[in-house]
């Protein structure tokens, strides 16, 4: 059994609008020819790839420059093109998406996205999934190799742009709208060939990508051969996203045109309906402000998929971690404030991008940001990260971040609620911050451990844990972190890995 990916999203292939720009057009219709030709490629209705495809996991990194987590993928790959476009994967998965940490084995995942909407199977059943796949597979189809060039053609605004560099030598470059958003088409010098496609737009359903407002991802091609249609396509695919490969593929088998059977990409109507009423931007994920738990006197755990602590002062609050989204961190900023004290700063601990999601909301609104040294130029590259597409607070009203940074055990405020933040500078916890009470025995382990009711997930990370307290000489009592609420430390340190002992 294997995995199953379905979309329908792509672009009518009719008789294209004049183009503004006729040297544009000129240069498509170059690059179609010497493809196989502008007809033999609108004769292709689907096309089914056999490939292996690596993955950087560049979301779930120790640092933001990798190495990278990985999963290879044993996938085929069955694109339905034309009037009702759609895209299904299947595949065996080892590595990031398996269960690494226990075993040596094979995952088979089934995603979908239909209309707009994600799907996967789960146990046998067909059900709504991560809705960050949309996009991805609405791109792949519209402008995947069989198609872009034909998108591009079809564009009433496609114009020719200067020439631009890749892999060192001058390409031919055309840009067109697509979905409203910017396209660039890169096309070999002499042999006319399509090279890279790029777009750039906002991600608002993709938790880890949301954060970066006008993200860029580039496509390119390489190893073309010719097919039994005379048709060219390429068996070498790599993907970056602002910069950073994220994936490769490697095409060992291309089917053009094969029989499809006709449940291939059905959706029941009643799965469809439960899926698109769930379907909702990461910006309208709620704040769980009825979910506090007053861990002690003045600290408050806000519980939700992405934890935040409030922690009163006599002459303020803090907040710790500014997770998911600036909706999320407007909720936070308000709830903060609701006792009437002013909010002193927010505390950020980790680097991960859902952690950080909700920061540029925080210096809009001109709150102090206290985060660890490293993360400095993360941070900074997400203040400035482009939001022109869909301006967001800080975009409209532009403002220069207070951030300071930690580098040693620093203790901010005062009385029993005085926090002892503690850079990790573990294995894998080299870009995460802990915080301490003393007056409570208490420590914040931020994101490299979670805990389940009877399994914590890693003991390495959980052994960091106690490395630090050593380390530190801390006397602690209790735990808690991003994913999960206060525990005994004592319970932690006998608890195995999920599945282990």
């Amino acid at each position: 059994m294997r995995t199953a990916l379905f979309l329908l999203a792509g672009v009518a292939l009719a008789a294209p609008a004049a183009a503004a720009d006729p040297a544009a057009r000129t240069l498509v219709e170059q690059a179609l020819a010497a493809q196989g030709g502008v007809e033999a490629l609108r004769a292709i209705h689907a096309v089914r790839l056999h490939e292996i495809v690596e993955r950087n996991a560049i979301e779930q990194s120790v640092r933001p420059d990798g190495p990278f987590f990985q999963n290879i993928a044993d996938t085929v790959e069955t694109r339905r093109l034309g009037d009702a476009p759609a895209l299904r994967t299947e595949a065996r998965n080892r590595g990031f998406l398996s269960s690494w940490w226990t075993r040596a084995n094979w995952a088979e995942t089934t995603n979908m996205v239909v209309d707009g909407v994600a799907y996967a199977v789960r146990g046998g059943t067909l059900g709504a999934a991560s809705q960050s796949a949309v996009a991805p597979a609405e791109a792949s189809l519209a402008l995947g190799p069989e198609r872009a060039l034909l998108t591009a053609l079809a564009a009433s605004d496609l114009a020719r742009a200067a020439p631009e560099e890749l892999h060192g030598r001058a390409h031919d470059v055309v840009t067109f709208r697509w979905h409203d958003a910017p396209v660039k088409l890169y096309l070999a010098p002499v042999s006319h060939m399509p090279a890279a496609v790029e777009i750039t737009r906002p991600h608002p359903l993709d938790i880890f990508l949301s954060p970066w407002g006008d993200v860029t991802t580039r496509v390119e091609w390489d190893g073309w051969t010719a097919e039994a249609n005379g048709v060219r396509y390429p068996r070498l695919l790599r993907r970056s996203v602002n910069g950073t490969v994220e994936s490769t593929t490697m095409i060992d088998a291309v089917e053009l045109n094969p029989a499809i059977a006709p449940d291939t990409f059905a959706i029941p109507a009643e799965t469809a309906a439960k899926a698109k009423a769930a379907r909702r931007p990461v910006a309208a994920l709620p704040f769980p402000a009825d979910h506090r738990t007053e861990i002690a006197p003045g600290i408050a755990q806000i519980q939700g998929r992405w934890n935040i602590v409030e922690v009163e002062q006599p002459d303020g609050v803090y907040v710790v971690e500014g997770p998911i989204s600036n909706a999320y961190s407007t909720a936070a900023i308000a709830d903060a404030r609701t006792a009437g004290k002013p909010l002193l700063g927010v505390v950020t601990t980790s680097d991960a991008w859902p952690h950080i999601g909700g920061l540029r909301e925080y210096v809009a609104e001109g709150v102090p940001i206290i985060a660890l040294d490293l993360n400095r130029p993360t941070l900074e590259r997400l203040f400035a990260s482009p939001h022109v597409q869909a301006p967001d607070h800080l975009a409209e009203q532009p403002r220069k971040p207070m951030l300071r940074t930690v580098s040693a055990p620093t203790t901010i405020g005062s009385g029993d609620t005085a926090m002892r933040l503690i850079p990790l500078r573990t294995a894998s916890g080299e870009r995460q911050m802990a915080i301490y009470w003393p007056a409570h025995r208490l420590l914040y382990t931020s994101d490299l451990i979670a805990v389940r009711p009877d399994a914590v997930w890693l003991p390495q990370y959980r052994d960091e844990i106690a490395s630090v307290i050593a380390r530190e000489g801390l006397d602690v009592e209790t735990v808690f972190g991003m994913h999960y609420a206060p525990v005994a430390w004592s319970k932690v340190q006998a608890m195995q890995a999920p599945g282990v002992g």
